[in-house]
């Protein structure tokens, strides 16, 4: 995605799970691209509210809101 936006965007980011969310800023630093990234540790979605995060212990990137 970093290529794509080049120097002169801007690329947001948001990730709720803390460990995930310390991955993705190292990835970033890593690939050059702290520049252009705005990361926020958040969940993003239609409506503005807090919910509760479960998280698949065995693929954090299939994590899901409890409803």
């Amino acid at each position: 995605m970093g290529k794509v936006i080049e120097k002169t965007g801007k690329m947001y980011v948001f990730e709720p799970y803390s460990l995930s969310y310390r991955l993705m800023v190292k990835n970033i630093y890593l690939n050059g691209l702290q520049d252009i990234t705005k990361t926020y540790r958040l969940g993003a979605g239609m409506v503005n509210k807090e919910s509760l995060l479960k998280v698949d212990s065995f693929n954090t990137g299939h994590s899901s809101i409890v409803k």
